[in-house]
């Protein structure tokens, strides 16, 4: 199954800086192993993460992925919500995903305490996102739950649009937040931290 989705990944051009390094499967094998019930995406573009999530999802015949996206609302690099479930119908991963428009900062005040098994942000994400996510999933990842973040490099803080916008360095935030989380980086651009709660 995942030769057919690198196929459609190809032919339907889909965008993710994840590709070149293919994260993707480093994301499905997290949730292979980890088994996870209650996902929560936020930032879906294409639908990349997404859908290697979901077919995770699907192998482990266990767990619900609920994704979230401003897709046509969001004004810089977005996509369409249709062209997103359209694509998660035809690998047949649509009754896995609950696809919503929704902004992350909303999403996540109603979610309850430790009900999160598995979490993957990737909102534009600089210094400030990552201080909100460490700070928020805190409380609302379960024991053992995994939060993993795009993002997390020298490079990527380095990025064209981090210095034009004067967006805050995300390295600096993950080395004060090594109190409360066990953090690893996945050094290839564009990056991948992952993190689970220190107990």
């Amino acid at each position: 199954m995942l030769n057919e989705i690198h196929s459609i990944i190809t032919k339907e051009k889909i965008r993710s800086s994840y590709i070149l390094n293919n994260y993707g499967e480093i994301i499905y094998n997290f949730v292979r192993k980890k088994r996870p019930d209650n996902c929560l995406e936020i930032g879906v573009l294409d639908g990349y993460s997404t859908i290697f999530i979901a077919q995770a999802l699907v192998d482990n015949d266990f767990g619900k992925l609920n994704s979230y996206d401003l897709f046509e609302n969001y004004e810089y690099k977005n996509s369409k919500y249709n062209d997103v479930k359209n694509r998660l119908e035809k690998l047949n991963l649509d009754s896995r995903v609950n696809l919503k428009h929704g902004d992350a900062y909303s999403i996540v005040e109603n979610i309850e305490k430790n009900s999160l098994d598995f979490v993957h942000i990737d909102i534009s994400n600089d210094g400030s996102v990552y201080e909100w996510a460490f700070e928020i999933f805190l409380l609302k990842l379960s024991p053992g739950g995994i939060l993993i973040l795009e993002g997390g490099t020298e490079e990527r803080d380095s990025v064209e649009w981090m210095s034009k916008y004067n967006k805050p360095p995300i390295q600096a935030v993950i080395e004060r937040f090594k109190e409360t989380w066990n953090i690893q980086v996945v050094k290839d651009f564009p990056g991948l931290t992952i993190a689970t709660k220190k107990v």
